[in-house]
Formats: C-alpha cells, structure tokens, sequence
C-alpha cells in the first residue's frame, strides 16, 4: 500500500498542469523580453533566451537489452 502511495504522490506532484505551463510560458516571456530590451539598449552577447522543457519534449532513453535479459523477459522471470 505504501508503495502505492509514492506512486500516487509523485504522478501527482510530476504531472504537468496548466498553471505550470502558465508559469512556464511566463518566465519564457519575460526572460525573452528582458533579452530584447538588454539587446536594444546595446548589450552585444546577452545568451539564450531560458526554455523550460515540457514533458512531451522529452525523450525516453533506449536501452539495448543482452540476450539472457531478453530470454528471462520472454521466459516470464525478473531482471537481476
């Protein structure tokens, strides 16, 4: 059961909700615009604007399996 419940917490706490992506999209817009206005005012090397990843961005890492973990997966045991 408590098991159970980390997984429930961390779903919840992981999800990606409209008040992030609000709050995302607002800090990109302001990061940009305070660029913007350094460059117009004269500043020559001012970076990148910030980009925060959003959790479709990413992508899941592949792993490539040995053959005995592909036969204990086929044959039903646990990876060890």
């Amino acid at each position: 059961m408590l098991v159970a419940m980390e997984w429930a917490v961390r779903e919840r706490e992981d999800r990606w909700t409209t008040e992030r992506e609000f709050a995302a999209t607002s800090i990109e817009l302001t990061h940009a615009l305070l660029l913007t206005t350094l460059r117009v005012n004269g500043a020559k090397n001012v970076g990148r604007p910030i980009h925060i990843t959003r959790p479709w961005e990413k992508t899941p890492e592949k792993t490539m399996l040995t053959m005995g973990e592909f036969a204990r997966q086929v044959m039903g045991a646990r990876r060890g």
